[in-house]
């Protein structure tokens, strides 16, 4: 007697309008269910900060060239260990910063798409991935936040270490893109190791994240930030995430057990601090 295969899920890529050469590139990557009687168990789970399993990224550049890689993690935040469930009709997203996996992309329009791992692979439709190239003091301020970590110029070790800047960059100066790709790092940064805990983190900066994927992430740390503040806050970011993005009410839940983003990345760098003295910390050139 043989047993079919199950039919993979389905999986889709949300991208922004563009990127910029040497900035994050966050895309969204999303695992549906489409199916009526089918039960998913186990799912790799594909995350910037998750499990180290993970999928196969492959971009076609606009000259032709195929450059594929394997899923990489920062793996700053513990997992709870294994991986998903779907039942008919759920979904899960994750973000995935394809910079720190394709650090040499060239700027041009290229097609993006994704090999998930299961019993027979899902591909997901592709997506133009538009990467513009930086200049002047854009390309200056980039390369100012990137390489401030020795031996580490990525963003995952941006977000490793805990650095000061000789000379603030100056970003009051550059294109307001540009500026909503350094949004995130920065505000990951700085409630990592800022003076403040969670509940004191300044959420202006987030408004810059108003499109696409980061929209999306956004919410979601307006909502743990409001679930260790303002529990009718909360429950208002809870709502918008439900009816918005479905597929992130794992992070909601996340949070509420106690296992938010920002709670994770900070309860792991200040056990790293504890031996440093704070006075020796200038938090105005701080990230």
């Amino acid at each position: 007697m043989t047993t079919e295969a199950l039919p993979p899920p389905a999986v889709r890529i949300d991208v922004m309008p563009s990127y910029g050469v040497g900035l994050p590139m966050m895309v969204a990557l999303t695992v549906y269910n489409p199916s009526r009687d089918v039960l998913y168990f186990d799912l790799p789970h594909v995350d910037w900060f998750g499990d180290p399993r993970g999928a196969r990224w492959v971009v076609i550049t606009d000259d032709g060239r195929v450059h594929a890689v394997g899923m990489a993690t920062l793996s700053l935040v513990p997992s709870e260990g294994g991986g998903f469930g779907l039942d008919p009709g759920d979904a899960h997203t994750t973000l995935v910063d394809l910079a720190a996996l394709m650090p040499d992309l060239p700027a041009g329009d290229h097609r993006l798409h994704v090999e998930y791992p299961f019993e027979v692979t899902a591909v997901s439709p592709p997506v133009v991935l538009r990467i513009e190239p930086l200049a002047g003091v854009d390309a200056e301020v980039a390369r100012a936040v990137r390489e401030g970590t020795l031996g580490d110029r990525t963003w995952a070790g941006f977000l490793r270490g805990d650095w000061i800047w000789q000379e603030r960059p100056p970003f009051e100066r550059v294109r307001p893109e540009v500026m909503r790709a350094l949004t995130l790092p920065l505000f990951l940064h700085r409630a990592a190791y800022g003076d403040e805990d969670v509940r004191g983190l300044d959420l202006a900066a987030l408004d810059r994240l108003d499109q696409g994927p980061l929209e999306a992430e956004a919410a979601l740390l307006r909502h743990e930030v409001a679930h260790a503040a303002d529990p009718p806050l909360a429950a208002h970011w809870d709502a918008v995430v439900r009816a918005r993005w479905p597929g992130l009410v794992w992070r909601i839940e996340r949070t509420e057990r106690g296992f938010g983003l920002l709670r994770g990345l900070r309860d792991r760098t200040q056990r790293r601090l504890t031996h440093r003295p704070q006075d020796e910390i200038d938090s105005s050139l701080r990230p």
